[in-house]
């Protein structure tokens, strides 16, 4: 009868030994053996609050933990976790055995499969404000399991290691990539409008939505996009034109490049002032006044310029336009005494572009052959022959090459921005020289002369624009060719008529 209360007994006590109060679902992928417990050792484990269900048992936790000497002892090392029960946002994770001391945990990621689930803010970083109980974390470890509770935020496409306070080696960024431009079409002038600014909405599958305002630091920098939501739509404001496209998420995905399209109607340059900077003060040079046709191209330029013989503006001359019905065939230049003192002639072929141009300017003619929009043959008044040639790029001239019967050449090369030029848009007089043929604004250009060398060359622009991305305000810096020193600069002033 001993005998069966013996048994009866033991029962009992291993079924109480085998009872816990919470369900830790075992990890299904083999978990890495940690040293055994001996009296000097320290235990902990980490107990962690998931803010989504996941279908998984078990996740990696990759943590960074340092001795009280800011050593690290765990480098960035996976331990397992598991869920506590199988429908549970509460996940634990197995126990780790370091010596016995006092430690510090300063980093954790949890990942699936290398992807990054969730992470903890350092207390320093930019993301610590949105959470209670942050990173490092202080624990003396003794035999005894000590327990981490550290808050995690989700890993979504709008943060990075860096908003955590940790190095971009910790974790690679979530999103989908996606390239955006934007198109915008004046006057049948396609730009690509610089867009740095834009709002886009994601929508999820459960009809939830959020809303991001995006500003990027260059044109060039991707957006990434929600690797959950099902449709998104971006909006946004170019040159005060409203621009907005649906996406699905099949079109963000692969290396497409996103277009935000719009057109608007063309304002038109209406004057230029210019001004010489003299001891700090700004001095009036000249104005240049262009006046439109009904049909909206150009009808005259008026000039006006400043004369050492007096303070106020001199009017110069006018070039007017000739045209047989709305084709432009030349220009007439008329004089203060509103004699014509030049004239310009322009021979195109079926397509409308410009093959020759035959000028003859106070007396003197010049005639030039134009092949294929670039290269310009002249021969000159008094027999000289010039072949300037230009090269092109994206609707603007990069580059140029300019050459003498008599051995004087030159040659420079330009760059720009992505706003847009006025005396493009408004069509202004062709000439031998391809001066108004770019759609953007020169920034910058480098220039080589031999023969004829001019003493002073400009190099550097500057610009203000207004709302449509037009420039208000040039400021055109102008050095020695010889020795480069900074010489003047001058300011150009633009103003618009609808």
């Amino acid at each position: 009868m001993k005998q069966i209360f013996n048994l009866f007994l033991l029962s009992i006590l291993f079924l109480t030994a085998c009872q816990k109060d919470d369900e830790v679902i075992i990890p299904s992928k083999p978990v890495p053996t940690d040293p055994i417990a001996v009296k000097d050792s320290g235990i902990f484990q980490l107990e962690l609050g998931l803010q989504e269900l996941h279908a998984e048992d078990s996740l990696d936790a990759y943590i960074t933990v340092v001795n009280n000497q800011n050593q690290p002892v765990l480098q960035n090392k996976p331990i397992r976790i598991g869920k506590i029960g199988p429908q549970a946002y509460q996940w634990r994770s197995q126990e780790v055995v370091l010596d016995k001391g006092t430690y510090s945990l300063t980093q954790l990621v949890v990942k699936k499969e290398n992807k990054a689930l969730y992470a903890t803010p350092l207390s320093n970083s930019r993301l610590a404000q949105n959470i209670q109980i942050g990173l490092p974390q202080h624990q003396l470890l003794t035999k005894e399991p000590t327990v981490f509770r550290p808050q995690l935020l989700i890993t979504d496409e709008m943060v990075g290691p860096e908003d955590f306070g940790y190095s971009n080696a910790a974790f690679q960024r979530n999103g989908v990539l996606v390239s955006i431009q934007a198109a915008i079409t004046i006057a049948g002038v396609v730009y690509d409008a610089p867009v740095l600014k834009f709002n886009l909405v994601s929508t999820f599958a459960n009809g939830e939505t959020v809303i991001r305002t995006i500003e990027r630091n260059n044109l060039e920098e991707e957006i990434r996009f929600s690797e959950k939501a099902v449709k998104f739509e971006l909006t946004g404001n170019i040159w005060n034109v409203p621009v907005k496209k649906e996406l699905s998420r099949a079109e963000i995905e692969g290396d497409n490049i996103i277009l935000l399209e719009g057109s608007k109607a063309r304002k038109w340059l209406q004057q230029e002032e210019t001004f010489l900077e003299i001891m700090g003060s700004w001095q009036k040079q000249s104005i240049t006044m262009y006046q439109q046709r009904p049909d909206g191209q150009l009808q005259e330029v008026i000039y006006y310029q400043k004369k050492p013989s007096s303070q106020e503006l001199q009017y110069i001359f006018t070039d007017k336009g000739v045209y047989q019905g709305s084709t432009l065939v030349g220009v007439d230049r008329i004089d203060h005494k509103y004699k014509r003192v030049g004239e310009t002639r322009y021979e195109l072929d079926g397509n409308g572009r410009v093959t020759h141009i035959i000028q003859n300017m106070y007396d003197m003619l010049t005639t030039s052959v134009i092949e294929n929009g670039t290269d310009v043959y002249m021969v000159l008044h008094n027999g000289h022959t010039v072949h300037y040639a230009a090269t092109f790029a994206g609707g603007n001239k990069i580059s140029y090459t300019a050459a003498t019967s008599t051995g004087g050449q030159e040659g420079g090369q330009f760059q720009y921005d992505q706003m847009i030029n006025p005396r493009y848009t408004n069509k202004l007089f062709p000439d031998m020289y391809l001066s108004h043929v770019s759609k953007n604004n020169v920034v910058g250009r480098n220039s080589g002369y031999a023969g004829a060398i001019p003493s002073s060359i400009p190099y550097k622009y500057e610009y203000e624009y207004n709302e449509d991305g037009y420039p208000v305000v040039l400021y055109t810096y102008y050095k020695s060719y010889q020795d480069n020193t900074d010489m003047y600069r001058m300011k150009t002033v633009y103003t618009y008529s609808n």
